[in-house]
């Protein structure tokens, strides 16, 4: 079995990165050593932690963007929706009050006071 090359890991031909160097003990300075290449393994694998992490924190924001968007679209569905409902009540509600005048009502008596009717917006 070949020896364990940390630069395999990193996808490079290329030696260790100088900050790969700078933290390793200084025991081991020698590439072949074992607690060099017990280090550079370390480091590899927290590399690899590191890289995942920042996929998973890239696919969890594009989720909840997505879901922001949906739910934002949805509730201006709604308004709307709720602004035509009111309307549409109004009208009927008008009606109603201009039907009862054509009867012979008072006016007076149908009219609701102004302040109760302003909750509705």
């Amino acid at each position: 079995m070949p020896p364990f090359r940390p630069a395999l890991i990193l996808r490079s031909t290329a030696p260790l990165p100088k900050i790969v160097h700078a933290t390793l003990p200084p025991s081991a300075t020698h590439s072949q050593s074992p607690s060099y290449l017990a280090a550079a393994k370390k480091q590899a694998n927290y590399l690899a932690i590191f890289a995942s992490g920042i996929a998973l924190t890239s696919i969890v924001t594009v989720f909840i963007g997505y879901h922001i968007q949906h739910l934002t679209e949805e509730l201006e569905h709604t308004t709307a929706d709720t602004h035509k409902h009111i309307l549409a009540l109004e009208k009927r509600l008008q009606a109603l009050e201009t039907a009862s005048l054509g009867q012979g009502g008072d006016k007076a008596s149908h009219i609701e006071p102004k302040g109760k009717r302003s909750g509705w917006f």
